[in-house]
């Protein structure tokens, strides 16, 4: 862990494709001693589809909420108490085979999810609301999946990341120069989900799952060529798979490193386009 009152300097990587490495110094006074992970995970893992790395400013200090204040806790409270109930009644109907019925709740939860994160960062309102709390929610998923990698990894090897420096630089460099592969597929399920949230799949979902839309631009015949989707076309696997997603928000939202993970997540794909 960073001591209080230190500084130290890192040189990130780059910005983009045509700049250079910036330096940038942290005063670890203002900071936890988490500092260390968010860094780390900006240089590499979040531009794993990259050629070259994107710099720590981009993705560190970067937070949007520091855009707006955040929301009251009261205010977020309420939403994350219906998070709950919606999930809670989803599982219910899960229980019962009713799975469409599930998979509309479990995707208002998403948002609810993706409200009360976006929130606490100050974002109350953004143009395609349904689809940024969705992939919000997504994020946070993804945050506790490169968070349980850190801890397993420290764990299999018998790291201490946090209180022993020499540990720390290990995870580093395994993170930096060999961890790749195992990156991608702790997260290659959250991110193909992302990607096509990214696309409106779950909003499309919500429609199918909630309406009977017989005209020929029905949502339910924009995912395939050729195939028409319908309420009846939502099944156990796809609602277990969201649960996980779900499960896994709710612990991110409880965990300070998997929410700082979850935020280096979100601002740097909030900065690219879908892609096929």
């Amino acid at each position: 862990m960073l001591p209080r009152g230190a500084s130290f300097h890192l040189v990130a990587g780059r910005l983009g494709p045509n700049l250079g490495p910036i330096p940038l110094e942290f005063d670890a006074r203002d900071q936890s001693g988490a500092i260390r992970l968010q860094c780390l995970s900006a240089s590499r893992f979040l531009t794993r589809s990259e050629p070259h790395l994107y710099g720590l400013v981009g993705c560190y200090w970067f937070p949007m909420a520091l855009l707006q204040p955040p929301q009251s806790t009261n205010a977020r409270d309420a939403i994350l108490e219906n998070a709950r109930r919606l999930c809670e009644d989803a599982q219910l109907l899960c229980d019962a085979g009713r799975y469409a019925s599930c998979a509309l709740l479990q995707i208002f939860c998403f948002e609810e999810l993706g409200k009360y994160y976006l929130a606490g960062r100050g974002i109350t309102y953004t143009p395609n609301w349904h689809r940024v709390k969705q992939e919000a929610a997504l994020c946070l998923a993804a945050g506790r999946a490169l968070d349980k990698l850190h801890e397993e990894k420290c764990r299999s090897m018998g790291w201490d990341y946090w209180s022993n420096d020499s540990d720390a630089d290990a995870f580093d460099h395994w993170f930096l120069e060999d961890g790749a592969d195992d990156v991608n597929a702790a997260l290659r399920k959250v991110s193909s989900w992302l990607n096509q949230t990214r696309k409106g799949m779950l909003e499309k979902f919500r429609l199918i799952a909630a309406y009977v839309d017989i005209s020929d631009n029905a949502p339910g015949k924009q995912l395939l060529p050729g195939v028409t989707y319908s309420y009846k076309s939502v099944d156990l696997p796809l609602v277990a798979s969201a649960f996980d997603f779900i499960r896994d928000a709710f612990d991110c939202l409880n965990n300070e490193s998997d929410l700082r993970a979850a935020d280096l997540f979100r601002t740097e794909i909030g900065t690219r386009e879908a892609t096929d």
